[in-house]
């Protein structure tokens, strides 16, 4: 499943695929919007493209390093997630060291932090200078469905990526496409 099938957000993922491209792809990232809209599967995709081993700036999905990322198993792409009903310090500090490790055997390591809304303010201040200043060989990418929940020293030193709501004729032709379903349905 490579970008173009992608749906919706068409000028966030050319965003992306731009910066892809033109290797300028921002080292801090947040992705927006409400839940269920792709933030989290174009996470994935940016990861896959940094690492596929067939494809440059875009993947296959099918070689072992895109596998690997789907599996997640990929040693260069780490998911993090709340520890209960937060994100601690001790899950931040950890990721702000191994941001500075290079690479194991992909291009680029890839950090995505779901839910980055759960941040407490000694686990989000934790990581204010590794969102500033990562090295050139790691992306990390912030998704959350209340980026206002977020303290402002975390939002300004991301790109950030407001993602909208797929309009109901994307979502009918997807249904129409995927099940039996009629449009009246």
């Amino acid at each position: 499943m490579p970008f173009d099938d992608f749906l919706g957000n068409r000028s966030i993922l050319e965003t992306v695929r731009d910066q892809l491209a033109t290797g300028r792809l921002r080292h801090s990232m947040l992705f927006a919007g409400v839940t269920g809209i792709g933030k989290w599967t174009l996470a994935q995709f940016v990861a896959k493209a940094c690492n596929c081993v067939r494809l440059q700036n875009d993947f296959c999905n099918s070689c072992p390093s895109c596998q690997r990322v789907s599996e997640n198993a990929h040693p260069d792409v780490r998911n993090v997630a709340p520890d209960g009903q937060f994100i601690k310090i001790d899950q931040m500090r950890s990721l702000s060291r191994e941001v500075f490790f290079k690479p194991f055997e992909g291009r680029r390591r890839v950090f995505i932090i779901d839910e980055a809304e759960k941040f407490r303010d000694e686990s989000a201040n934790s990581i204010l200078k590794t969102l500033e200043e990562p090295p050139d060989t790691s992306i990390l990418i912030l998704i959350t469905s209340r980026p206002n929940d977020l303290l402002p020293t975390i939002r300004s030193r991301c790109q950030i990526y407001r993602f909208a709501p797929l309009p109901a004729e994307h979502i009918e032709r997807l249904l129409q496409g995927r099940t039996s379903c009629s449009a009246e349905e």
